[in-house]
Formats: structure tokens, C-alpha cells, sequence
């Protein structure tokens, strides 16, 4: 993944404001180890069962879950099982994206998200209430995949 660099305007930095995008695409789909969201051929995965344009409130109301301070701070795990993720577009083309397991607690981006980067690599991983955030997230946009807490591992 490419480098860039952060602007600090403030407290708080806007994870979005380095990426030149002209849409974004929400995505719930069935990933695991082996499927993430962009394929290696920089297509999107095959896998997706759902699919929301975000419009610019939305798209607000996700910048401001990573811009969270509690958000971040949780243990991180070794496994990685993406089931949502977010795909930045200019020109139809993929510029940037970011993949979420809601069942490890953690978020994978091609870009620099300044509060998971504050923590430090062993604690950059969701909280309990960035979880949360999230979870409420993906159900307002009526996704379903890996939602249901009673089959998480405890």
C-alpha cells in the first residue's frame, strides 16, 4: 500500500481527507482469510451479497466512527475475517478501500487512519464500543453478514 502523509488540522484528522475519491460503496459480504474485498486483480470480491452507495451523510457519520477515540485501543488478534468493508472510487476505478471484522475487531486500509495508528500496533485493534459502533453501522445500512453475536467465539 502506498504512503501518505497525514494533515493535522486540530485535534481530530480526517482518515478521508488524503484520498481523492468521487463515490464510495459500502459492501457485506461473506470473507474469511482467503477473501478480502478487493480480489488480486483489484476487482471487488464475488462474494458480495449486498451493496449501499453511501451518500455524504453517511459517509460523515463512518468518518466520524474512526475518528473516535474510543474507538481504538483493543487487543489485536491474528486472525482476519472481513465481512464489510468500504470501497473509495474515482472515475470507476478503485483508489482506496478498508475492510472490517466485526468478529476479530479490527479494520484493515489501504490508508492511514490517525486513531488506530495512535495505539500502537499491539492495541490498534476495535474496542468493545468501536464494536458497537460499527455493528449499528452495517445493520442501518441493512447488511446481515456476521451480525448475529450469538455465533461469535467467545
Amino acid at each position: 500500500p502506498h504512503e501518505k502523509s497525514i494533515q493535522k488540522t486540530g485535534k481530530l484528522i480526517n482518515p478521508f481527507a488524503t484520498i481523492q475519491f468521487d463515490s464510495a460503496i459500502a459492501y457485506d459480504f461473506p470473507g474469511n482469510t482467503n477473501i478480502s474485498l478487493v480480489d488480486s486483480n483489484g476487482e471487488i470480491t464475488k462474494s458480495v451479497t449486498k451493496q449501499v452507495k453511501l451518500d455524504s451523510l453517511q459517509l460523515v457519520s463512518f468518518k466520524n466512527i474512526l475518528m473516535d477515540s474510543t474507538v481504538f485501543g483493543g487487543d489485536k488478534v491474528m486472525d482476519f475475517y472481513p465481512h464489510f468493508g468500504i470501497a473509495f472510487f474515482k472515475n470507476q476505478s478503485i483508489v482506496d478501500f478498508l475492510e472490517v471484522s466485526l468478529v476479530c475487531g479490527d479494520i484493515y486500509s489501504t490508508f492511514k487512519i490517525p486513531e488506530k495508528e495512535k495505539q500502537g500496533y499491539l492495541n490498534s485493534a476495535l474496542t468493545d464500543a468501536g464494536i458497537e459502533k460499527i455493528w449499528q453501522y452495517c445493520k442501518n445500512l441493512g447488511f446481515t453478514q456476521y451480525l448475529d453475536r450469538s455465533k461469535w467465539p467467545r
